[in-house]
């Protein structure tokens, strides 16, 4: 199981990494991850579109105007 998999991780002294692996081959496969990224509080899996993850769908048009009213009450 991926709970299981072991990383042994070690600084050397000129600051190069080095690990030996240990069922490191469980994490390539993403479906297996049991810590997926989320958006919005949706996970990641599959083919997710914008108003899957409660995106906004089209950018709205804003001119300089109506940015200087928002930000100094103009």
């Amino acid at each position: 199981m991926l709970e299981d998999a072991k990383i042994e991780l070690s600084i050397l002294d000129d600051n190069d990494i080095s690990f030996s692996k240990s069922d490191l081959e469980l994490i390539y496969d993403y479906n297996a991850l049991s810590n997926k990224p989320k958006i919005n509080d949706i996970e990641l899996v599959g083919n997710k579109k914008s108003n899957d993850l409660h995106l906004q769908d089209e950018m709205s048009v804003i001119s300089d105007t109506d940015i200087d009213k928002i930000i100094y009450g103009m």
